[in-house]
């Protein structure tokens, strides 16, 4: 489907985008540049990619991914478009995408389509070594904002790796993420730290599965998650206020001993949860 790609950031979502298009042999060749040279060493051993390149080699390519902390994502992108050729794809696969959009839609050059991804799959570990053909199987890959015909092969390619390609507009996709995504993370690393507060000897042996499946995602990397919360902190912050009243009504509820609110608040978040595995 392409001649040549460029993957910049070769961690886990990078890796596995690079890995994909090979096995699937939908890319001939894939170039990787990396702030890391440790991974960007890594990615090349392991073959994810097939050389090495400076940035200045995007205008050899036609189609770029962009896989770095959000936070990075806007310079990068901005950085690199004066460099593209006619005609070339540009992706980023950030898992916020207002704060990128927002700051590059209107710098865009004529006869470049930028196409903002958010593939919904991941691990809580990263790295090159991390990266596997698999990762995207079944798993829904948001692109935000508007369709372009142009971008029919970039829903083909999406396909082709055995993902399912949805548009959303991307203040839905933020708000949304900030509930299903954001949230979760902040409360495992929040419950996490109260227990490691509580300085309790040997405490591993003393922890059931519960916390250890609720909190399996704070062993995710802190500085791609703080870079996330404060991209998507606008709603970030308005789920927090939800939490913190929906919180205020337990708390209340078993301060009073009304078994009868409790159950019934959760008796719905059950069903709903029951729901979303259907």
């Amino acid at each position: 489907m392409f001649k040549r790609a460029f993957i910049i950031g070769t961690g886990l979502i990078g890796g596995s985008l690079a890995i994909a298009f090979k096995k699937r042999k939908l890319v001939k060749e894939i170039l990787g540049y990396d702030r890391s040279l440790e991974n960007l060493n890594k990615a090349e051993s392991l073959g994810i990619i097939d050389r090495q390149a400076e940035l200045k080699e995007v205008n050899e390519c036609d189609l770029v991914i962009v896989s770095v902390p959000v936070l990075s994502i806007p310079s990068v992108l901005l950085s690199v478009f004066p460099m593209l050729k006619k005609g070339a794809y540009i992706l980023d696969v950030g898992s916020v995408k207002g704060y990128v959009v927002e700051k590059v839609e209107n710098k865009i050059p004529p006869g470049i389509d930028y196409v903002p991804l958010h593939p919904v799959a991941g691990k809580e570990i990263s790295g090159p070594e991390s990266a596997e053909e698999r990762l995207f199987e079944g798993r829904t890959v948001v692109i935000t904002p508007i369709r372009n015909e142009r971008w029919k092969k970039i829903e083909e390619l999406i396909e082709a790796i055995g993902a399912v390609p949805i548009y959303m507009d991307y203040k839905l996709h933020d708000e949304l993420f900030a509930i299903s995504s954001h949230i979760p993370h902040i409360l495992s690393f929040a419950n996490v730290n109260l227990l490691r507060e509580m300085n309790v000897n040997n405490v591993r042996f003393l922890i059931g599965t519960g916390f250890k499946d609720f909190t399996r995602i704070a062993k995710s990397n802190e500085e791609i998650w703080a870079d996330i919360v404060i991209a998507n902190k606008h709603y970030v912050l308005k789920a927090m206020e939800r939490l913190f009243k929906g919180w205020s009504k337990i708390k209340k509820a078993i301060s009073c001993s009304d078994r009868a609110k409790l159950t019934g608040l959760w008796r719905e978040a059950r069903l709903f949860r029951e729901k979303l595995d259907g």
